[in-house]
């Protein structure tokens, strides 16, 4: 979004309302409608993009490898094999959010679609271009091609749920 010039500002997500209502911020990005919702963005919000992300803070889950590694390996085997269950809860628990706020969407803003011809062109301009300079910029020290590659896979993957 930047490269369109837009101008990237990472705040706590418990400030992006009055950001808004202020005037501070025109648009806020989050993961799925829910964190819309939590914070109240939907609102403010006169409008909202059904058909792509422009960006967001991601949602991971996260272990402390020190505290992994100091646990028994029956633990260790318990948390990687409950990996993918969770995944699919929190997965789940999104569509969920999404089937009951986005109607509620509809009733107060603007919903934006944009034809498949100009999110190729945002991909074309402001997306492969910077995903190409990732891959440049860290191809000795990984395989960057490998993870942008898994990373279409797994985009690809969430598009057919």
């Amino acid at each position: 979004m930047e490269v369109l010039g837009a101008t990237r500002q990472t705040v706590p997500a418990s400030e992006t309302y009055t950001l808004m209502q202020r005037g501070g911020v025109d648009a806020v990005s989050f993961p799925y409608t829910y964190a819309h919702v939590s914070y109240k963005i939907n609102e403010l919000a006169a409008w909202y993009t059904s058909n792509m992300s422009p960006g967001t803070s991601e949602c991971p889950m996260v272990i402390n490898k020190t505290a992994y590694d100091a646990l028994p390996p029956q633990y260790q085997d318990l948390l990687l094999g409950l990996k993918d269950e969770v995944t699919q809860v929190m997965i789940d628990k999104y569509v969920a959010a999404d089937a009951k706020n986005l109607p509620e969407f509809e009733k107060t803003m603007t919903k934006i679609v944009y034809d498949d011809a100009t999110l190729q062109q945002f991909a074309d301009v402001a997306g492969k271009p910077v995903w190409d300079k990732w891959v440049a910029d860290n191809k000795d020290k990984f395989d960057a091609q490998g993870v942008l590659d898994r990373l279409w896979e797994l985009v690809n993957e969430a598009k057919s749920m």
